[in-house]
């Protein structure tokens, strides 16, 4: 038998199974109700998902969700109505750049269901994807760049679905809508595709919420906050509302329970009746809330019944912090009547036995913004159980009587709808009273931008320098007592000059390509070009921007210095172009400098394609200098600080005509105002002989090899450089840097490996700054050594109750698991240690001739059976 399955050769080996369906229930998971799981369009894999303090573990192959039918792993629930699901993509294994994991509403659990996905994949972008019909195509619209971690969201109003993305669970930017037919009932959870029919792929989420809008009416809506074990629900029956739900409290520094609620500004005050209460714990709590956000660190205040330690008032004063309580606590049990009150910064929590005597709990002064989120909470104290309140009498008003009311406000200059020549400098005006006080300050914004403030009236600022674009102004009055009010908005449009611009010379000229909304301009002084330009972007399927350029035919290099950039969002871009056609939607090449999120190379490999771009892009803004060359088909971009020593930021294949577009590029990513970039020693020429790329390959461990955990692992690589040295090689598991070496033979020592299956490349740098990638290396790490020949995996999860016996079967690695095993043999029931079940399977190993096999161990039980996904390959 060969020695090559651990590392030093005088190890025995492993077959390691994860066995992870029960018997007799093909699909049975350890996930609490009312979540299922199963695989969708039949993976030649099967797939596993699992929950544990609320993290989601889910594995999943299947060639795609794409096309006319899907294949993946799905964690769902049925739900009814309008939906709302949150989910943090915590990790992504990558099978593949197009490996996928999200959140799903589907309309049925078919492969070529209706659906709405959105998606982070392993090394390509954010996305939403969605399928408007059965067996029909599948859309793509394409989010911001970025991979694991990160947070994804999809919406269901009626017949509209829309996708969000955010960084931090709280910000959330859309990325797409589509409007697609579903019936009142869908399925709504969390899917992963390998997009490899023959891997799976393992995704983490976290902060799991799903809520249904349900029987609740209008403004009402209910969600998870914290991300409980257990989902919660609600629904209202004649004026009563029913709330249940899990978490681990409200308290400490993060929250889990269940809300129903709805967005208020301003002062408000909430009153009820907890009707009824069944708990599992004395410290269970159902209550009314007044909250900034919806994630579980927000600040808040409650005021609330516990199952048996009495009535309290909590607050968290600001976002993370502790949270405090009321003390002594006011004596007993539903049911009874709470009251919470806002008043500016001032919040009052409030007990009465009879909904008309009230009782001080507590008060407490607390920043918090002008929309707060009101409305009815219950955490169980328990997360592997849920409590049930009942709520009668619920009201949401203005505070009653003796509370500080808010200011007005109105701006009275300029007037909606007026117009100005850029760069133009605007005075904004505002009229602001108090009735019951003085007004204390006013703020004036351009959407949600600060403009500035004024502390005295007659209160104004003055605007200056304004870009051309179309603005919405509004005006924030505070008072006194911390109450605040928002004026209407206030529209006016800042247009391009009466001069525009100047001539280029010979053979320069310029467009706006993909349409902008604002016309954009370029000029040339002293060889300084001056180019302003509007647009959504210059990614997804198609661009918008304004381009000064040139035809050129064959090989090409046009290298410039980024001179200046004034620019309204920091994804704004200014840079140097290669572009196929003047069409939005055309191939190109794109190096840029963005406003605040670095420099950049971006490339769209075929017409009407989505962008891909660098990561991680680096660091720094303009001035700097940049440089694109088209080498054949090959297209190389590089960024400088000195325009001497050149840094590659990437390269690609792309097969573009003999005659293309080499120019500058800008795009404000706003659609209502531009942004100006300036370039200097800008020049265009046949390239000067480009550095080629290095070549890198690893050439120990080979894949498929497998180690015993903890691992030492030596992984070596062969690299080479056609037209200069190779300066460095590091190594990869995953995206996570292993170790680096800088002389040949390369390699490092990778220690104390735990038990897993890993993804190992090599990249390797040459002396040009060039960069070439490693194809991939599967291995895997089984758990401690044990007597040979010996086969090891997790029982089914119905072992105890359900299972009789096991048998395993061995099939050659090339085999199908439909083929006929080469070997099997009856286990019996052996006997678990620490969840795991060992057999010596030497007698069935030993009389195999030499050659890679595969293991597939089968629970068999009074309702079926069910069978693990085949083991890592071993040789004998």
């Amino acid at each position: 038998m060969e020695r090559n399955l651990f590392r030093g050769g005088a190890l025995p080996w492993l077959i390691v199974v994860c066995l992870t369906t029960g018997a007799g229930m093909a699909d049975a998971q350890t996930l609490p109700a009312p979540w299922a799981t199963r695989d969708i369009g039949s993976p030649a894999l099967a797939g596993t998902a699992s929950v544990a303090s609320g993290t989601y573990t889910v594995t999943g192959a299947g060639a795609d969700i794409w096309g006319t039918s899907d294949q993946f792993r799905f964690v769902y629930q049925p739900l009814q109505g309008d939906v709302d699901v949150i989910a943090r993509v915590a990790s992504l294994q990558q099978q593949d750049v197009w490996s996928k994991a999200g959140v799903m509403i589907r309309a049925d659990l078919t492969a070529g269901s209706p659906h709405a996905f959105m998606l982070v994949s392993a090394a390509r972008d954010y996305g939403f994807q969605h399928r408007a019909a059965a067996g029909g195509s599948t859309g793509h619209t394409a989010g911001p760049v970025g991979s694991a971690p990160g947070w994804v969201r999809m919406v269901r109003r009626g017949s509209q679905f829309t996708a969000y993305y955010a960084t931090d669970g709280g910000t959330w930017t859309t990325v797409g809508s589509q409007s697609i037919t579903m019936g009142s009932t869908v399925y709504v959870g969390l899917a992963v595709t390998s997009h490899n029919p023959s891997a799976t792929s393992t995704a983490t989420f976290t902060n799991v919420a799903v809520s249904s809008a349900g029987t609740l009416p209008a403004p009402w809506t209910n969600r998870d906050v914290g991300s409980p074990a257990l989902a919660g629900k609600a629904g209202v029956s004649n004026g009563v509302f029913s709330v249940t739900g899990a978490g681990a409290d409200i308290w400490g520094t993060s929250d889990q329970f269940h809300y129903v609620y709805q967005p208020i500004q301003g002062d408000a005050e909430i009153v009820a009746r907890v009707a009824s209460f069944s708990a599992p714990d004395g410290w269970s709590k159902a209550g009314l809330m007044i909250r900034a956000a919806l994630t579980g660190s927000s600040q808040n205040v409650l005021i609330a019944a516990t199952q048996s330690e009495g009535w309290m008032f909590t607050r968290r004063l600001s976002a993370g912090a502790e949270t405090i309580s009321n003390k002594p606590r006011q004596p007993g049990t539903v049911p009874g009547w709470i009251r919470l009150v806002r008043e500016g910064s001032l919040f009052s929590g409030y007990y009465s036995s009879d909904g008309s005597s009230w009782l001080l709990l507590g008060s407490e002064t607390i920043a918090m913004p002008t929309t707060v989120y009101v409305g009815l909470a219950v955490t169980s104290h328990n997360t592997g159980s849920t409590a049930t309140a009942t709520y009668s009498n619920v009201t949401i008003r203005q505070p009653s009587g003796g509370g500080n009311q808010a200011p007005t406000v109105s701006i009275s200059s300029p007037a909606s709808g007026a117009t100005y020549t850029a760069p133009a400098s605007i005075t904004i005006a505002a009229a602001a009273s108090d009735s019951d006080g003085t007004v204390s300050r006013v703020d004036f914004y351009r959407g949600s931008t600060l403009i500035g403030s004024d502390t005295g009236s007659p209160f104004s600022v003055t605007w200056s320098s304004v870009p051309a674009g179309s603005y919405s102004l509004t005006a924030v009055a505070t008072d006194n007592g911390g109450a605040t009010a928002t004026s209407a908005a206030v529209a006016i449009t800042v247009g391009t000059s009466t001069s525009t611009s100047t001539a280029l010379p010979a053979p320069w000229t310029n467009r706006d390509v993909g349409s902008p909304a604002l016309a954009g301009r370029a000029s040339v002084s002293n060889g300084v070009f001056s180019v302003t330009g509007a647009g959504a972007d210059i990614w997804g399927t198609s661009d918008q921007f304004h381009y000064v350029y040139q035809p050129f035919q064959g090989d090409a290099e046009i290298v410039a210095r980024v001179a200046s950039f004034s620019a309204p969002d920091g994804w704004s871009k200014a840079g140097l172009m290669i572009r196929a056609a003047l069409t939005g939607s055309s191939q190109n090449v794109l190096v840029a400098a963005t406003r605040s999120e670095g420099w950049m190379y971006t490339r769209r490999i075929t017409s009407g394609d989505i962008t891909y771009s660098n990561k991680p892009r680096l660091p720094g803004a303009a001035p700097g200098w940049l440089r694109l060359v088209r080498q054949g088909n090959l297209f190389s971009g590089y960024y400088s600080s000195d325009g001497s020593s050149w840094t590659l930021m990437g390269s690609d294949t792309i097969v573009m005509p003999t005659t293309v577009y080499v120019g500058l590029a800008v795009t404000s990513h706003n659609t209502g105002t531009t942004a100006t970039s300036t370039y200097s020693n800008v020049t265009v020429r046949q390239p000067s002989g480009g550095n080629q790329a290095p070549t890198v390959s690893i050439s120990s461990p080979v894949n498929g090899t497998i180690y015993s955990a903890p691992a030492s692992i030596t992984i070596a690589a062969a690299a080479s450089d056609s037209d200069g040295t190779v300066s460095r090689v590091d190594f990869y598991q995953g995206s996570t840097l292993i170790g680096s070496d800088t002389s040949s033979p390369f390699s490092v020592t990778w220690s104390s490996v735990p038990a897993g299956s890993y993804s190992l490349t090599a990249v390797a740098t040459d002396n040009g700054g060039a960069t070439a990638r490693s194809a991939a290396v599967l291995i895997s790490v089984g758990s401690s050594t044990v007597p040979a020949t010996t086969l090891a995996f997790t029982p089914s999860a119905d072992h105890a109750t359900k299972v009789t016996s096991y048998s395993v079967a061995l099939r050659r690695a090339t085999d199908s698991v439909t083929a006929t095993p080469v070997a099997t043999r009856d286990l019996g029931k052996p006997s678990v240690v620490n969840n795991e079940i060992r057999v010596d399977i030497s007698t069935l190993v030993n009389p195999l001739p030499s050659g890679a096999y595969y293991a597939v161990v089968t629970a068999i039980g009074s309702g079926g059976s069910a069978s693990s996904t085949p083991s890592a390959s071993f040789t004998k």
